[in-house]
């Protein structure tokens, strides 16, 4: 659960963690409280599809993704392959970001966030080599059948990806930085909150 007040404010800072809440396919419970059909959940979506920025997403994953690789592989002979799969996916997410953020300002894109890395994965299969894409295929079936502790030899391809991803994408954020628009007016909010 989330006061309301605190989630709206995050909400309009694009906050990770509530963004990745609001888009979750997993909901345990579902109250209609005003008995009228209101969806605070989907009232939240619209208000983040509306934001037109999504650099608090993009720094935050592409921070982790960074963080996780210099702590768990960079440098490293072998690596265990669930600490392959923290930096896969925040790099991935930043990088389907970055790319529909683009599909967006040409006006062939729609959809702004999604969570559901293996649909992110299958977007991504043309914008990346098929060897590193099989590869990242084969990290995540390999993290469901390997022990917790097991090590694995590191997957050339992945990191390839992986260091383009995170050393070469500089122009592109000072580019969407520059496109900042100003917040969202605070009576979406407040309505929302009235409502």
């Amino acid at each position: 659960g989330w006061d309301i007040t605190k989630t709206l404010r995050l909400i309009n800072q694009m906050n990770p963690s509530v963004t990745e809440w609001l888009y979750s396919p997993i909901v345990y419970i579902k109250n209609d409280v005003c008995g009228d059909g209101f969806d605070f959940a989907r009232s939240g979506r619209e208000l983040l599809e509306k934001h037109e920025t999504i650099l608090p997403l993009l720094f935050h994953y592409r921070s982790m993704a960074k963080s996780n690789y210099k702590s768990h592989i960079e440098g490293r002979q072998k690596v265990k392959i669930k600490k392959y799969l923290y930096v896969i996916r925040p790099a991935g997410m930043f990088e389907w970001l970055l790319l529909k953020r683009r599909e967006r300002c040409e006006g062939t894109q729609q959809q702004l966030i999604e969570i559901d890395f293996n649909k992110i994965l299958t977007e991504l299969r043309e914008h990346m080599d098929a060897e590193c894409y099989e590869n990242i295929l084969n990290a995540i079936e390999k993290k469901k059948t390997t022990k917790e502790m097991d090590e694995e030899p590191r997957i050339a391809s992945i990191d390839k990806w992986i260091e383009e991803i995170l050393n070469n994408r500089d122009a592109q954020l000072k580019e969407l930085e520059r496109m900042i628009p100003p917040k969202h007016p605070v009576d979406d909010f407040d309505q929302l909150l009235h409502k």
